[in-house]
């Protein structure tokens, strides 16, 4: 086996413990859950349209509407349930590229 495919099969490895993680399950249950949840998309839907309106416009009062929508949607414990697995996940994966940063470093510049 060559280096590449050794690094493919680490890679492979890293893919698979993420995917066993807990919070990894969660999130791809409540991403289900989340889209038959009309009040979730309408939130989501409004927020990416006034996102867009208040970078065209930089109006105070999209922004005003903006944060009240983005407020109200995080307010939504299932919202809320995915946005916290979602950091762990995003956590565990930073630290991952820090491991894998630091190793090519220490080969790369040894």
């Amino acid at each position: 086996m060559n280096n590449k495919e050794k690094i493919l099969n680490k890679v492979d490895d890293i893919s698979e413990y993420i995917k066993r993680q807990e919070e990894y399950k969660n999130i791809i249950k409540i991403k289900d859950k989340m889209k038959s949840n009309n009040k979730i998309n309408n939130y989501i839907d409004t927020i990416k349209k006034l996102q867009k309106e208040y970078i065209k416009t930089k109006d105070e009062n999209i922004k005003k509407e903006l944060d009240k929508n983005i407020k109200e949607l995080n307010d939504i414990p299932l919202y809320n349930e995915y946005n916290r697995n979602l950091e762990i996940i995003n956590e565990k994966i930073e630290y991952i590229n820090d491991y894998i940063n630091e190793f090519f470093d220490d080969v790369f510049n040894s």
